[in-house]
């Protein structure tokens, strides 16, 4: 009788899998709850259900064979391909705002970062000092904070004056780099000063302390920032940090005037 009841099992198996549908499954578990082939039956069942949820090619799709087969192998692969689907379809218009609603309805989604990425990417195409303090003010957590900022303040202030720094500073009193653009205040203001030892030229504050090294053969006064400084035999411009700002490429050198300065190379002069 065993041996009978074996071979039953062994044709209802091939039948099953030769039918290869959900139904065929079905009838298989129920018909032989005891048969040892019960759990090649159910991962066929399983199998053949993703197979059809992939064919499908939606999210809710795979979305219900995962919870139908939590313990399936290929719920592993389900949930992957069911995250990607997701972004796709909720995303498809490629607007900031599906992109901003999608994060927000799955903040857990492996497809906020690449959410985060594209709405960053969408707002610099031509960005604006405007757009991009919406973009900061309606993305609080986005990971481009800082980097909206920064754009933002470089946008707002093209030439480093003191007047567009403290006028920066007035309208983004929230601005998270408040340190910087202060230290940047206080130096632009600062008064520098040429100064000469041991026949080298550096700068040096009201009080006489060295900001700016001995390290020039000849110096100008700062003007608007800048000031014309002599280093192997040709000028160029520094800032107050010290930092070259015009490479040393010329013959003469003035001083900067309303944005523009008259310099010389061999028998020609500019600005």
């Amino acid at each position: 009788v065993e041996g009978l009841r074996m071979m039953v099992y062994v044709y209802a198996t091939e039948e099953v899998k030769a039918k290869r549908t959900i139904p065929a499954c079905e009838s298989f578990i129920s018909r032989f709850p005891s048969a040892p082939q019960k759990k090649e039956i159910i991962d066929l069942k399983a199998t053949i259900a993703y197979e059809k949820a992939l064919t499908s090619g939606t999210a809710a799709a795979l979305s219900k064979f995962i919870g139908e087969f939590s313990n399936a192998p290929e719920v592993v692969e389900a949930k992957s391909k069911y995250e990607k689907l997701l972004f796709e379809e909720e995303t498809k218009d490629g607007s900031v705002e599906s992109l901003r609603q999608f994060i927000q309805k799955h903040q857990k989604s492996p497809y906020v970062s690449e959410a985060n990425d594209r709405i960053f990417e969408i707002t610099l195409q031509n960005a604006t000092v405007k757009s991009l303090h919406e973009f900061i003010k309606q993305n609080p957590q986005s990971p481009y904070k800082d980097d909206a900022w920064r754009k933002l303040f470089r946008l707002f202030t093209p030439e480093l004056t003191a007047e567009s720094l403290a006028e920066f500073r007035l309208e983004y009193p929230n601005y998270p780099f408040m340190a910087e653009l202060d230290d940047e205040l206080n130096i632009l203001t600062m008064q520098l000063y040429p100064a000469e030892q041991d026949g080298k030229f550096g700068f040096v504050n009201r009080s006489g302390i060295v900001k700016i090294p001995f390290e020039y053969e000849n110096a100008g006064d700062f003007s608007e920032g800048l000031a014309a400084v002599f280093k192997n035999g040709r000028w160029g411009y520094i800032d107050k940090r010290g930092k070259t700002v015009i490479q040393f490429e010329n013959d003469e050198a003035e001083a900067f005037r309303n944005g523009l300065a008259i310099v010389g190379r061999g028998d020609y002069m500019g600005m």
